[in-house]
């Protein structure tokens, strides 16, 4: 998050990032965003708890599932790399 905080602010044009930042559990946020983070946090914690219940949420919120499938694809990719990155010593860029 650190590392991307900037440009997503930049997207965001508020404290939003900041605010999931710091309480992604918690933070309010609409019901289709909340699903999201909810779906991304389990898939980081836990993803063998993933199951078909946690999609038709995702469903029920009104995404498609081309955009569950690139939720899952990028959560999996920063997973990927941040494990790559901290199993080898990498400090963030500042």
């Amino acid at each position: 998050m650190t590392h991307h905080g900037a440009a997503l602010r930049v997207l965001c044009k508020n404290d939003l990032p900041e605010q999931i930042a710091a309480d992604p559990d918690g933070v309010a946020v609409p019901i289709r965003l909340r699903r999201m983070l909810d779906y991304a946090l389990l898939l980081t914690r836990e993803p063998g708890r993933i199951q078909l219940e946690h999609i038709d949420q995702l469903r029920a919120a009104g995404l498609a599932d081309e955009e569950i499938h690139r939720i899952a694809l990028v959560v999996a990719y920063f997973n990927f790399v941040n494990r790559v990155a901290q199993g080898l010593g990498i400090e963030p860029e500042s």
